[in-house]
């Protein structure tokens, strides 16, 4: 499902829209309410609004002066009706901020209190946030007992559990197995995740453990037990010290991985806390605080106009196209008989496009298993791997993928000979000889991996790298209907092949059940340029949910030569999926004829992106997709000129389109330059005349094309503008120079057509990132 991050607002920033922009679905303000105008209808977002008591009595205060809950509750809203009344954009209004309280007595005043105040806001026609408490509290968790009256009116009244969760000096600390003592919590924690122990010991018993819940503070800051000689507080405060830290133990890789930017990795943190919360499908959400400020007393919190925001952004805009867990069902199942033989493929050329033909001998040392020999990888008994392969598989620490529902499991690998094969079998998994690898696991999500490092390779050269798989993926078993039903779902197997040399890394980008059947033989390939002479190949594979089987097999593995071979672009094109045939993906699951190529990340504005100037129909989502000759409409043939084989399209009719692909890399060399290419046609027609001649939009504002980089925080661009700087209706080939800062970075092409012109098209037919 999407990000679950949003910001928590003390003043209106342009960081904080930016994440709204993004796709986030929770914001939080404190008395500035501007961000809230027009989210009143968006059901995507959950807004929740707070005053700053103009009545001085905390609820402490309340309580210990002798009110009853149901007069307090009518005091405070009377308090801070005005301000509801003058901004009925916010519909969810939180309580009092941080109570405290000590007792079991007190407790249950409060929870009367909360009770209260959500039925007076229901007659208002609005909603309330409860609890509201600070990290942490009650310190006393049994005091979570008496406050069961309040959560059962929350679910009654359509309210939400508010609860402020901080760590330090990570977001992990306290949480799982990140425990002073050599302890574990699982899935919970002392301060971050505390809400699943509240959920789960204390909601559940009273059927409350489906409450909403909003995270409506969280980010780091001061705790009481942190690992000796660490930091604590809030991310700048801690910055220095990460410095010290190897992250070894992180559940992330950023830091482990040598990533040294402290806004970066604050982000990551957040993220992984985002992975969490997404696990539980009553949360709605978690506001960081704070996304600006008035108050200096909040200056070292803020992130607005930091690196921590534009990661998240970033993050934000690629997680908006995950489905939600709901989506697609693996409980239904569609009928695949399994084939009577392994029906080879044709080989699966992912990138670059292929040429030429393969010749000369396998150059993989025991590529069809076929010697019989085999060792227990890591003296593992269950993971037997054939000798001259290398082998790696996820842990149950391993962050979830989306939609995933359990911790990956160490898989079980067998090089099997045919000879112990039953009968049915034996023309299923071999292709050659008489050994083959199964990898499987029993209703367990697995990931694993298979390579091998070659050595002999001529620099220059292409080569092809070939791996048959069969997922053996199957839900249940039915004699009736045919013995096993496949997964249904595309997500429950998917593969990838990459090739490593010199520091570079090209691969195919992660292929699933939409590219590939599952219950035969697929031949997936690869072709890339060696730059030097070794490159290590691998083959990987991953299913994320514990099916009856999560089954694998590979056989007669292959690399070879190709003759006549173009020749490379100097250095390697770095990108994944460059001229866009290694397949599509749906970046929204509701929107059907909106794909991007794999590999890339894509984003779109809509109905709720602000217009920018001279703008009159609000932006909307375009349709995009890859178009060959064979699916080309009599439109789109123009942007197939010159004899291409495929181009990717994006195109809105009739309405102003704002969109953006984008690519991460790594393996590159810092300090070093490199150039970002595109080959791109704009085709903006503004109407056609006789004989369906285009006549294209002249206006330069009609048309904004950047290709952007960023490495760590630093940020370039080029702009070019249709008719002043590139012809439309024809290819132009548009360049942006950048420096690797460290050794990733990330291009991106954004498009902008700020008119609804009756034809809004764009043609992308190649890009690149070679080094200078």
């Amino acid at each position: 499902m999407p990000s679950k991050l949003g910001p928590h607002v003390l003043t209106t920033t342009d960081s904080a829209r930016k994440m709204l922009d993004a796709g986030c679905r929770i914001i939080k303000m404190v008395d500035d309410f501007g961000l809230g105008q027009g989210l009143e209808n968006n059901p995507n977002v959950t807004v929740i609004g707070r005053v700053y008591a103009n009545d001085p009595r905390t609820a402490e205060a309340q309580q210990k002066g002798g009110e009853s809950p149901e007069n307090a509750a009518r005091r405070f809203i009377n308090s801070q009706k005005e301000k509801y009344r003058l901004n009925p954009h916010i519909k969810i209004w939180e309580g009092h901020n941080e109570p405290v309280w000590g007792s079991h007595e007190e407790m249950a005043w409060y929870a009367a209190f909360d009770a209260a105040r959500l039925k007076i806001l229901a007659d208002m026609g609005l909603r309330g946030v409860i609890g509201c408490f600070a990290t942490g509290v009650p310190g006393d968790i049994e005091l979570w007992k008496s406050y069961i009256p309040a959560v059962q009116a929350a679910k009654q009244y359509h309210g939400i559990l508010g609860l402020h969760e901080y760590s330090s000096p990570w977001m992990w600390w306290m949480t799982g197995r990140y425990q002073l003592k050599d302890e574990d919590e699982g899935d919970e924690g002392w301060v971050t995740l505390r809400y699943r122990k509240v959920m789960h010991k204390y909601l559940k018993p009273v059927g409350c453990d489906d409450v909403l819940i909003a995270i409506t503070e969280s980010g780091l800051d001061r705790v009481g037990y942190v690992p000796p000689g660490a930091s604590s507080g809030n991310w700048r405060t801690n910055a220095e010290w990460w410095k010290t830290d190897d992250g070894s133990k992180d559940p992330i890789d950023y830091w482990r991985n040598g990533g040294r930017d402290p806004e970066v990795y604050f982000a990551e943190q957040l993220m992984w806390y985002d992975r969490e919360l997404r696990k539980d499908p009553n949360v709605l959400g978690a506001v960081i605080f704070t996304v600006g400020y008035l108050d200096p007393t909040w200056k070292d919190y803020d992130i607005a106009g930091t690196r921590v925001i534009d990661h998240l952004v970033d993050y934000i805009r690629r997680e908006a196209a995950v489905p939600n867990a709901a989506a697609g069902s693996r409980a239904a199942s569609v009928v695949t008989p399994p084939p009577a033989a392994p029906a080879v493929q044709p080989a699966v050329v992912i990138t670059p496009p292929a040429s030429g033909q393969t010749a000369g001998a396998n150059l993989l040392a025991n590529g069809d298993f076929d010697d019989g020999q085999h060792y227990r990888w890591h003296n593992t008994p269950e993971i037997v791997i054939p000798n001259k392969w290398d082998f790696w598989h996820a842990t149950h620490s391993m962050p979830y993928l989306p939609r995933q529902d359990q911790n990956f499991d160490p898989p079980e690998c067998v090089v099997w000979n045919i000879a112990g094969a039953p009968a049915e079998e034996k023309n299923l998994f071999w292709l050659s000889g008489t050994y083959c690898l199964k990898i499987f696991k029993g209703w367990g999500a697995i990931w694993w991996r298979l390579f091998q490092n070659v050595g002999g390779l001529t620099p220059g050269q292409r080569y092809r790298f070939t791996a048959p798989i069969y997922p053996d993926l199957y839900m249940k078993f039915d004699p009736l209907q045919g013995g096993k039903i496949l997964a249904d779902d595309p997500l429950a197997g998917e593969v990838r092949l990459s090739a490593k040399f010199s520091g570079n890394e090209i691969e195919t980008g992660w292929l699933d059940g939409a590219q590939f059947p599952f219950g035969k033989y697929t031949f997936f390939a690869l072709d890339f340029v060696v730059v030097g002479a070794s490159a290590e190949v691998s083959v990987e594979g991953r299913g994320r949910w514990g099916l009856l089987n999560n089954g694998w097999f590979v056989d007669s593995l292959r690399l070879e030569a190709i003759g006549g071979a173009a020749p490379p672009v100097p250095g390697g094109n770095l990108l994944k999926n460059p001229v866009f045939t290694g397949g599509t993906y749906l970046p929204n699951s509701a929107v059907r004829n909106m794909e991007a190529p794999n590999g890339w990340q894509f984003w779109a504005a809509d109905e709720r992106t602000p217009k920018v100037s001279r703008q009159t129909e609000s932006f909307r989502a375009p349709r995009a997709g890859v178009v060959t000759p064979a699916t080309a409409s009599p439109d789109d043939k123009d942007g197939l000129a010159g004899g291409l084989a495929q181009a990717y399209r994006v195109v809105g009719n009739w309405r102003a389109i704002w969109f953006s692909i984008s690519q991460p890399l790594s393996g590159l060399t810092p300090g070093r330059q490199y150039r970002f290419t595109v080959q791109l046609m704009p085709d903006p027609v503004d109407k056609y005349g006789a004989g369906n001649a285009k006549q294209f939009a002249a206006d330069p504002d009609g048309g904004e094309v950047w290709l952007k980089a960023q490495s760590a925080g630093q940020k370039t661009e080029t702009l070019k503008r249709v008719t002043t700087d590139l012809a439309p209706g024809g290819y132009s080939t548009l360049t942006h120079d950048f420096t690797a800062a460290t050794s990733e970075a990330t291009v991106t092409l954004e498009v902008r057509a700020r008119f609804a012109l009756t034809q809004n098209a764009w043609y992308i037919a190649s890009a690149g990132v070679s080094p200078l």
